[in-house]
């Protein structure tokens, strides 16, 4: 039925007639239409010629606009003002302006979108008094935390060929990954970030992590749950990143399943006992791939003095360097040097 009416110009025409007859702003009446029958239905200089027509009383539907005198209009300018234009509106503004035209739609969406970083979470509404998932995006100077983050507007961004993030963070409960993971399959190429932040939900198939360009991802952080710290042998990418960072509650009782990384940063943000820890360590040192370990102290909770007094054998200790530890690589002449220090545990495979 919606497809028949949008093919229809004249029923269109009595659509906008019907809704400029109740009174709303043009811009109101156009988001309502396009809501109803699609943001495709018709471009909005076409939208607001009748609308206005309509305002000045002129109520035929079947009007023959080739007998208007012609005049030249926003969409007239040169390509170079354009763009010119363009480079001095922020994010939400080149969302309205995708509006205006699908000659100004593919223009808008052929610019550098100069977004470095996007989050989704949660988060409270201050318009609508509630707390909902939503995106923010980071325009180098400018956060914005209210606009049209509809489905075409983000998808418009992943399929721009400039993308390019420093940041991206994704956390949602399982309901909510769908979206996400629709509009990444959509743009049809990898996304470019740098950093990609994500929780254990995308552990989890259906997962994200095959869509995002290998060389461009470089840091890895996973906020997990220790039964989903598993998974993450599943995927080959993390093997190769410069970091992959671990944010887990509790200390994972098997480091065997962190073997096949060999740059971690691991942050314990619980209650963990120092004791664990310690053992955590050692087994971590059986590791044939480790290169580097970071155990930053994230709360005062884990006393990292008392941690340092579960390593105390002779044969481990540096003479004059009593924060500094090494323990030799079987069948190499290599050893792991750890040092503790006030803020972190550090691990480093020397030779």
């Amino acid at each position: 039925m919606t497809e028949a009416i949008k093919r229809n110009p004249i029923i269109l025409r009595s659509c906008i007639l019907y809704e400029f007859t109740e009174g709303k702003p043009i811009f109101e009446t156009f988001k309502k239409l396009c809501k109803k029958f699609g943001e495709d239905f018709m471009d909005y200089p076409e939208f607001e010629y009748w609308f206005m027509r309509f305002s000045q009383g002129n109520f035929d539907v079947d009007h023959d606009r080739n007998l208007d005198p012609k005049t030249r209009s926003f969409t007239d300018l040169p390509v170079e003002i354009l763009k010119e234009i363009g480079g001095h509106l922020d994010l939400s503004d080149r969302f309205i302006l995708r509006k205006v035209s699908k000659y100004i739609q593919a223009l808008v969406d052929s610019w550098d979108p100069k977004v470095i970083a996007m989050m989704y979470s949660q988060g409270g509404d201050e318009i609508e008094h509630m707390t909902k998932y939503c995106w923010k995006f980071i325009e180098k100077v400018m956060v914005y935390k209210h606009f049209d983050d509809s489905y075409h507007n983000l998808l418009s961004l992943f399929k721009n060929p400039k993308f390019r993030l420093q940041n991206l963070n994704l956390r949602c409960p399982e309901g909510k990954k769908e979206e996400i993971i629709k509009i990444l399959e959509r743009s049809n190429q990898k996304i470019r970030v740098k950093r990609l932040d994500i929780d254990d939900t995308f552990l989890q198939k259906p997962t994200i992590l095959h869509m995002f360009d290998d060389e461009a991802l470089k840091l890895v952080a996973v906020t997990t749950r220790e039964q989903y710290i598993r998974n993450l042998n599943e995927f080959d990418v993390f093997k190769k990143l410069e970091m992959l960072t671990i944010s887990t509650r509790f200390c994972p009782s098997d480091a065997t399943l962190l073997y096949n990384f060999p740059r971690l940063t691991i942050m314990f943000y619980g209650n963990c006992k120092e004791e664990d820890v310690s053992l955590f360590i050692k087994n971590l040192l059986q590791s044939t791939q480790l290169q580097i370990c970071y155990l930053p102290r994230v709360t005062i909770l884990i006393d990292f003095e008392l941690i340092k007094s579960y390593f105390v054998q002779p044969e481990t200790m540096v003479p004059d360097l009593p924060n500094i530890r090494r323990y030799p690589i079987p069948a190499t002449n290599e050893f792991y040097e750890i040092k503790f220090g006030e803020k972190k545990i550090s691990i480093k495979r020397k030779q």
